[in-house]
């Protein structure tokens, strides 16, 4: 009997018993019974849908997807575990002996109760903005000063250069509009305007209820209408400035790198080298070279423009903007009554205070704070020293698979090959954390300056010291750090190829579930972290296409001939992707075709499969590792299995409609899956795929 044959639509093998996929009794978690056995959907023909083949099974119930997400993929399932694992290491630190650990607990711990038992916190944020002596444009960096760690007009954040974890810059703007005051986004219709205007009338009689002596005018009204007028003026400013950005990519700014000095020049309003003079932390106050410290600004004349906007308003409505400016900021220590208020005009900033919503909001509050210590507790608990090891040598092979492949490819001229080989051969590869990493936990090893952070019981006070220290460690990082030993740990992020470094780093959350275990048999981590490996490598430096570069050598790989190669080849790829797909699809997924999506995934599936044949031959016959019950498969089969399993998704509005032929994922979402599968000869070959079948192209294009 073909395997295939042996259907079992709601029934899984789960160790010793049997269970039902349709279980749905998980109601708000994951349920834990689903794994890439129960997934398979045996009914359906490998050769005719390979994505449904693999992903007809996954996620059956509604209840067992988290409520605050819309649909559920591969990632938001392992996102989510880690998510839940944080949890769990918050809650051990609650009879820990070290004081980080410990200190951490009694934050989250303060917060929950002070969010349960509803504490006044709007008569904390009002004393904040009454006692606020900085009033006046004058005495602009004043308030900078005093409130340096939240953004006051300008964003100033110290951290890492996007594309190069060992650098740090300093990185100014102005305010993004806020998604509560952004009032003028493009399209909004009046009604929507005067949404906006009660919302913010509502704010201000919540203010009014609570503190009447906040206003200043006796005429109440007439300062309420006064006051929303201003923060409408601004938001409109900061729409139309930003937006001219956002819409016109072509003439869109970078960070350009200038000097203190020369940022006075362009905000004159504030003596810059008083602010950083003042704000920065004890441990650098010995930098005295301030007027030369480089600073990156993000468009010089969105910062003018800033400029010239406040220094035109009058007196009355700088102090009403400055108010909005810090409620706004600190709007999630309010009292619940704002927060019902949000939720009545906009649902989807919908924050419930249930006990659940809270803990899991405390929670969330505790990774960002601390997020370099939890991030170092995760992987110190979940990720072993011998499983670390095992990635990276399943990491070596990929390379030197993928060298050995691009040497071998006649269409590749001898100089590219050389560039990548280079390349290739002295990349540094990173499994969850290296050893440079231990320089992120020297900001908790002085006691000294951690103990007085949790020195109070009062949540608010707590959350200001925190917020302030945090702030501070970043201008340390800025400004002391050996920038050789920067290195960013990485749970929450995608697998990652820096070319500048020449540096590629796998995150902690590959590396558990159906991506990776040590456990799991060499096809099924080939196919799931052993592919992605590969594709993220082949998109990032893969620069032969045309659509980036014309037939040049300008490249830092593909020489000219090369790429006149290579253009046939993808010609041929995205010719039988287009035949593939049904034409709404094909415009869909045709800007994917331009990112060369399908060639890097077709070259990157060859690749690790080839690599996975070297490491499964390797291995003794006994030592095969776990299939996870899915023994009547072949190491080939598994492959192409988890390779596919890496893009399942569900979609509640279309799964659990009650539809009888709705697509569990989207053609776009399924043709990401078979279209490089079509394309595979190894992939026929596996499943006995005939000519005709909907999986084999009548032209295989070989790019290797």
């Amino acid at each position: 009997m073909n395997v295939f044959d042996n259907i079992y639509e709601t029934l899984d093998k789960v160790d010793d018993k049997m269970v039902d996929k349709r279980d749905c009794s998980y109601e708000g978690q994951l349920n834990p019974n689903y794994s890439l056995n129960s997934s398979i959907s045996r009914n359906i023909n490998p050769c005719s849908d390979f994505y449904n083949f693999v992903c007809g099974g996954w996620y059956h119930c509604q209840d067992e997807i988290p409520k605050h997400i819309r649909y559920i993929s591969r990632y938001i399932e392992a996102y989510t575990i880690a998510e839940n694992r944080f949890k769990d290491i918050v809650d051990s630190f609650k009879d820990s002996y070290n004081i980080v650990e410990k200190s951490i607990y009694n934050y989250f711990d303060n917060c929950v109760n002070y969010y349960q038992n509803d504490q006044n916190g709007t008569k904390y944020v009002l004393n904040i903005i009454k006692k606020n002596e900085y009033k006046k444009l004058s005495s602009l960096e004043d308030l900078m000063i005093s409130r340096h760690y939240q953004p006051i007009f300008y964003k100033i954040s110290p951290g890492y250069i996007f594309g190069n974890s060992s650098m740090y810059q300093l990185a100014i703007t102005i305010n993004d509009p806020d998604e509560r005051y952004d009032c003028y986004c493009s399209g909004m219709d009046k009604n929507s305007i005067k949404k906006y205007k009660k919302y913010f009338k509502g704010i201000l009689k919540l203010i009014m209820n609570e503190d009447p002596d906040f206003f200043e005018s006796s005429d109440k009204k007439s300062e309420i209408n006064e006051r929303i007028k201003v923060l409408q003026s601004y938001s409109k400013f900061l729409r139309d400035t930003n937006s001219g950005y956002f819409f016109n990519q072509t003439n869109a700014p970078d960070y350009n790198p200038i000097t203190v000095k020369e940022l006075n020049s362009i905000i004159p309003s504030i003596n810059w080298t008083k602010y950083f003079l003042n704000t920065f932390p004890n441990k650098i106050s010995n930098f005295e070279d301030v007027p030369n410290m480089k600073v990156f600004v993000y468009g010089k004349d969105m910062l003018s423009k800033m400029e010239n906007y406040l220094t035109g308003l009058s007196d009355e409505s700088y102090r009403y903007l400055i108010d909005w400016i810090i409620l706004f900021n600190n709007y999630d220590k309010l009292d619940t009554d704002f927060q019902d208020l949000t939720n009545k005009y906009f649902p989807y900033l919908e924050r419930k205070y249930t006990n659940g919503d809270i803990i899991d909001m405390c929670y969330t509050k505790v990774l960002s704070k601390f997020h370099e210590f939890m991030d170092y507790s995760y992987l110190k608990m979940y990720l072993k020293d011998n499983e670390k090891k095992d990635v990276e040598n399943i990491v070596k092979n990929l390379l030197s698979t993928m060298g050995d492949m691009i040497n071998d490819a006649d269409w590749i001229s001898s100089k590219t090959k050389k560039a990548i080989s280079k390349k290739l051969n002295n990349m540094e590869v990173v499994a969850g954390y290296d050893d440079k990493t231990n320089y992120l936990l020297k900001i908790y090893d002085d006691l000294s300056e951690m103990e007085p952070l949790f020195d109070s019981d009062n949540y608010l006070e707590m959350t200001e010291k925190i917020s302030k220290w945090q702030y501070d460690q970043e201008f340390v990082n800025y400004l002391t750090q050996n920038t050789t030993d920067i290195v960013r740990l990485a749970v929450y992020s995608s697998i990652y190829y820096s070319d500048k470094e020449n540096k590629l780093t796998i995150p902690g959350i590959y590396l558990q579930k159906d991506y990776y275990s040590i456990n799991n048999s060499v096809p099924l981590n080939y196919g799931g972290i052993g592919f992605l490996t590969t594709f993220e490598l082949f998109d990032r430096i893969n620069d032969c296409s045309k659509n980036y570069i014309d037939f040049d050598d300008s490249s830092k790989f593909c020489d000219k001939n090369t790429k006149k190669n290579y253009s046939k080849i993808k010609k041929c790829i995205d010719e039988a992707h287009r035949k593939f797909s049904n034409h709404e699809d094909y415009e869909n997924f045709k800007y994917s075709l331009l990112d060369d999506e399908v060639v890097n995934k077709d070259a990157g599936l060859k690749v690790a499969y080839k690599a996975m044949k070297k490491a499964f031959n390797s291995y003794d016959s006994e030592d095969k590792r776990n299939n996870n019950g899915l023994d009547d498969f072949n190491e080939d089969q598994l492959f192409f299995i988890n390779y596919a399993f890496n893009y399942c998704e569900r979609d509640k509005d279309c799964v659990f409609s009650g539809t009888s032929n709705c697509n569990f994922a989207s053609e776009w979402k399924k043709s990401i899956v078979n279209s490089p599968l079509k394309n595979n000869e190894d992939f026929k070959e596996a499943f006995n795929c005939k000519a005709g079948d909907t999986m084999v192209n009548e032209d295989v294009c070989k790019i290797f």
